[in-house]
């Protein structure tokens, strides 16, 4: 027999008008007002309230499954959201309440404790308390972080002292020796196990501040020192991400596989405050007591906290409004007083990973009245788990206000469930058909007035899973006026995905919240080696180094806000390994076995968290709304974030976190005698396993290598990047190797101007970019040669470092043998990392603190930034083709300076095409009085010219219009067409002549096309071109 139950309550209520009258009509209608406090889903689990349900013998829907928990006397409660003005109240009538955050409670609830609350007057509303789930070294240089931690600024080594960092995740292992200091002190000052259930210490039997935390188990530094520890970290990810953050790196020094800390969090001395909230998964109401917990330790210790929040949900309206959005800015937020306003307390959340194009993540559409919207989900075949609630999807849509809305989900063989409901008005559907259990719901006493619409379809009964197959979706609008909806599928275990879909707006709670600092991920490690010495990438055939990762969820948020703030490192970040865990693929496993790697916004975040903890120490007052503005206007912006369009961008948002930067800018020192900015100069070009050069220095003396470095700011350099080859091979040290800043003399190495930095034979990895901490830092004046050499101390040791042979040599990289310098085929994989300081900025008219060139097919794109300009009139841009240094350069263009500012610009200039070969540029900047700085050249090559170039569309997704560029190398006739995913022809955009190297705007106006995914088909006599876009409104 199926099972089939609607509820519509507006029906329910005229229902009880025409059988009852007088005090009875009244005393229903309190009764349905009473059950309104309570979200759809509990109001279903109180419609089947009986012996059945208490027994688990009546099929409940996927979402108030996954808030069942089972206390420790085993009883059956719900994980809930408790909206009130008095938890002091409900406290007193009984209910559970664990802790408060401004208007709303968490409870761990009965049925009967349900049902108390739905005839409670104080209360607002009830809801269902979903999971969030994990968003699964060199990254702390490549963000300031190391450049701070040796005392780059101020003298200072800013290593997070005096800050306490909270991680809320699936636990730690506590014999990691990464979490303990070289004097053998344990780093980790409070950890609280939410999920043990035995009769141990809980906070609040330690200490009366801890009020409403009473359950769990509680463990300080002392018992963690102690020893007996019951608490492990299964999954690993917890231990991972406080690596990444505070990590000391003793773990391979004390193991005897180094002699220096390796794997250092950015903030190796901040004090860690860890609370494990679930395996796997993580209740958000376990999160919610997580945060209260970790503000009151804080408060405790008189001391700030930032917080990291690894884990997200699609689940929720995208907006901000959603309970676990509040309970973050509660955090933030002094009594009485705004979100992000209180001091020393700040909130990092990771973006999220459902950036995926492919994944398909999130839908959208504008309904206009009388009309539906179908969205096809399609389910691949796939093998069926054994138990109920494991074959799962379910998609959460909010709907701009409360309209009057049909819901129809028609599965694979046509059976279909409906829900309907009239505007202002509540619902549930949940029906058993043989090809799988569908639940619906609806329910509209959310704070920001929108209408949710719940969909869930799943193993309800073992035997009937979801079959494969296109599921589809019709959303009716029964209004008097159009609507607009977005929907995510936000819980899978099923191979599937939208038909049409996109990655906009997929960054998810609670990382939506107002005060959150949202971190994206983009890629910084592209390559390793294995445990076992294996050359490893994350793709042989392209290399995404820089680029945002593709997984990174994308903004904005749905009521158009700028999420994420910032990107930090995110793809492959090496940190600690829990030895409690099951062992990662031998792939990611790195040298020792103690640490592994992984990627996803997850570990962008604790970089983003550690990087604050270091601001923290300097000014433990700061609030989260300062550190937001501190770190946006501070984000170092490069080609790749250009790449992805005008500032913030829905990938970057302000750009890649720079906390160097933001230092210099909190502690005053961007005009004094301190080092204050960071530019990272490397001459490479992206290049993939068959570009690789090995060069190999080496087993005679004198014999070295050296890359040419040409600073255009005054300053020092304070680090290198080394990247060498893959296999065992590449490291043959029994020595150290010595990494030194020499001058230029005619183009060659010339003196050493500092001691050499000897670093020890095991502490480089091959095959991943590994910095080099010169430690003495090495004044470079601008617009001067320099070189950074390289150069075994034992005469018989070797190494093998990467130069790439995707681009054309530069003459930049050399090699010493004897003592005669050649230059050799390939790119030194080498980058310096220079300082800018005083002798620079304070009398420069222009403080240059990035120049490049980059060839878009037969184009170039010269890009420049300038952190501030004194008298500037503007720039022009030289030109000088091929080879020959000795060749004039010319002007090509001129670029309208900004006079005087204290404001960071970022300029660019496109060429007309050029001829295959070689290219130079340089600038020649203008001071209003005619006075000339001209700055060291850049060179890049053009590869031989195609018969056409037509580029990514821009914006995409597009809410408005959206453009492309296109170049022929010859005049034909062209014709651009849209088609939709269907296949059909919905706009020609252009028809007719396009004149030779002359770029065309090709503009879509999609004022009349759905939300979807589309195609633009080009055709000209010479080639035919395809470029997708997405539309979304």
């Amino acid at each position: 027999m199926l099972l089939k139950k609607t509820v519509s309550y507006y029906l329910v209520a005229t229902f009880l008008v025409l059988l009852f009258s007088g005090s009875a009509v009244g005393a229903a209608f309190a009764q349905l007002q009473s059950m309104n406090r309570l979200e759809s889903a509990f109001q279903y689990l109180l419609a089947q309230d009986g012996p059945d349900m208490q027994a688990g013998a009546v099929a409940m829907p996927l979402s108030l499954k996954q808030a069942q928990v089972e206390r420790a006397d085993g009883t059956v409660a719900y994980q809930a959201f408790i909206h009130t003005a008095n938890a002091d109240a409900l406290r007193r009538m009984g209910i559970p309440v664990q802790s408060v955050h401004g208007q709303i409670a968490t409870a761990r609830l009965s049925v009967a404790a349900l049902r108390q609350l739905s005839e409670s007057p104080i209360v607002d509303r009830v809801e269902v308390a979903p999971r969030v789930y994990p968003h699964n070294d060199g990254a702390a240089a490549e963000v300031g972080g190391r450049f701070l931690n040796h005392g780059g600024l101020n003298e200072t080594a800013y290593q997070g002292e005096g800050v306490m960092a909270c991680i809320i995740d699936s636990g730690i292992d506590v014999t990691h020796r990464d979490f303990y200091d070289a004097d053998g002190n344990v780093r980790i000052a409070y950890l609280w196990d939410q999920t043990d259930q035995s009769t141990g210490r809980t906070p609040a039997d330690r200490s009366g501040t801890m009020n409403g935390l009473n359950f769990g188990r509680e463990y300080t530094a002392a018992d963690i020192a102690a020893g007996g520890v019951e608490q492990t970290d299964t999954i690993g990810h917890g231990t991972h991400i406080a690596g990444t953050l505070a990590g000391t790196g003793q773990a391979l020094v004390e193991a005897g596989h180094a002699t220096t800390p390796q794997h250092q969090g950015v903030a190796p001395k901040a004090d860690l405050i860890v609370v494990k909230a679930g395996d796997g998964w993580y209740p958000t109401v376990n999160v919610a007591d997580a945060l209260e917990y970790c503000d009151r330790v804080g408060e405790e210790q008189g001391r700030p906290v930032v917080v990291n929040l690894s884990f997200g949900t699609d689940y929720g309206p995208h907006d901000g409004t959603s309970t676990m959005a509040q309970i973050v800015d509660d955090f933030t937020t002094p009594e009485g007083g705004p979100p992000g306003t209180a001091p020393g307390r700040v909130a990092v959340a990771s973006a999220g990973n459902s950036g995926d194009p492919a994944q398909k993540q999130h839908v959208s559409a504008t309904v206009a009245p009388g009309t539906e919207q179908t969205h096809h989900w399609d389910l691949e075949s796939y093998e069926t788990r054994p138990h109920t609630y494991d074959d799962a999807m379910a998609v959460n849509a909010w709907v701009d206000g409360q309209p009057a809305v049909a819901v129809t989900v028609t599965s694979p063989s046509g059976h279909t469930v409906q829900l309907e409901v009239d505007a202002d008005q509540n619902g549930y559907v949940y029906e058993s058909t043989p090809d799988g259990d569908v639940y619906i719901d609806s329910y509209v006493g959310y704070d920001n007035g929108d209408r949710p619409l719940n969909i869930e379809v799943f193993d309800g009964v073992v035997d009937r899973p979801p079959v494969p197959g296109t599921w589809t979706i019709d959303v009716s609008n029964h209004d008097e006026r159009a609507f607009t909806y977005h929907a995510w599928t936000y819980w899978k275990t099923l191979p599937g995905r939208f038909r049409t879909g996109s990655n906009a707006v997929t960054v998810g709670a609670p990382a939506t919240a107002a005060s959150a600092i949202t971190v994206g991920a983009y890629a910084h490690r592209w390559r390793w080696t294995d445990l076992n010495g294996t050359g490893r990438a994350v793709s042989g055939s392209y290399d995404g180094s820089d680029r945002i990762a593709t997984f990174s969820s994308r903004g904005p948020t749905r009521d158009g806000r700028i999420k994420p703030e910032l990107a930090a490192p995110g793809q492959r970040m090496m940190s600690a390994t829990s030895s409690d865990m099951e062992m990662p693929l031998e792939a990611y496993r790195i040298t020792g076995g103690t640490h592994h790697l992984m990627q996803g916004t997850s570990v962008s975040a604790p970089i983003t968290a550690g990087s604050i903890a270091l601001l923290l120490q300097e000014d433990p007052t700061l609030t989260a709304q300062a550190v937001r503005t501190l770190l946006m206007e501070t984000a170092r912006v490069d080609a790749a974030v250009a790449d992805e369009g005008a500032l913030p961008n829905a990938a970057f948002g302000a750009g890649k976190l720079d906390v160097a930067r933001a230092m210099a800018a909190l502690t005053g020192t961007a005009h004094d005698q301190s080092a204050n900015e960071r530019m990272l100069m490397h001459y490479e070009a992206p290049w993939t396993f068959n570009d690789m050069e090995r060069v190999t220095v080496g087993a005679t003396a004198n014999d070295a290598i050296a890359l040419r470095l040409s600073p255009s700011v005054n300053g020092c350099v304070t680090g290198v990047y080394l990247t060498l080859a893959h296999g065992t091979q590449a490291n043959q040290l029994t020595a150290p190797l010595h990494v030194q800043i020499w001058s230029d003399d005619n183009g060659e190495p010339g003196e050493p101007l500092r001691t050499p930095v000897a670093i020890p034979p095991g502490a480089l990895m091959p095959f991943t970019p590994e910095y080099v901490s010169l430690q003495d830092c090495v004044p470079v004046t601008r617009d001067t040669d320099y070189h950074v050499v390289i150069q075994p101390e034992a005469s018989s040791d070797t190494v093998t470092l990467v130069a790439e042979t995707a681009s054309t040599a530069t003459g930049r990289s050399q090699r010493q043998q004897g003592h005669t310098w050649h230059s050799i085929d390939g790119n030194l994989v080498v980058r310096a990392e220079v300082a800018t300081s005083a002798g620079d900025d304070s009398t420069l008219p222009v403080e240059l603190t990035d120049f490049s060139a980059q060839v878009h097919n037969d184009r170039v794109v010269v890009r420049w930034e300038t952190l501030s300009e004194t008298n500037n009139s503007g720039f022009v841009v030289e030109h000088r083709p091929g080879a020959d240094s000795t060749a004039s350069f010319h002007r090509v263009g001129v670029v309208e300076g900004h006079g005087t500012t204290a404001a960071r610009h970022t300029y660019q200039f496109e060429t007309d095409a050029l001829p295959a070969g070689p290219h130079a540029f340089r600038l020649r900047q203008i001071d209003l009085d005619g006075t000339e700085t001209v700055h060291a050249p850049v060179t890049t090559h053009v590869q031989l010219r195609s018969t056409y170039s037509l580029s990514a569309p821009y914006p995409n997704p597009s809410v408005s219009n959206t453009r492309f560029t296109l170049t022929v190398g010859a005049l034909q006739d062209v014709t651009a067409t849209v088609y939709n995913v269907l296949g059909q022809r919905v706009a020609t955009v252009y028809q007719g002549p396009v004149q030779a190297d002359r770029p065309t705007i090709l503009e879509v106006n999609p004022s009349e096309m759905a939300s979807g995914w589309y195609m633009m088909r080009v055709e000209g006599e010479t080639f035919t071109a395809q470029r997708s876009f997405t539309r979304v409104r």
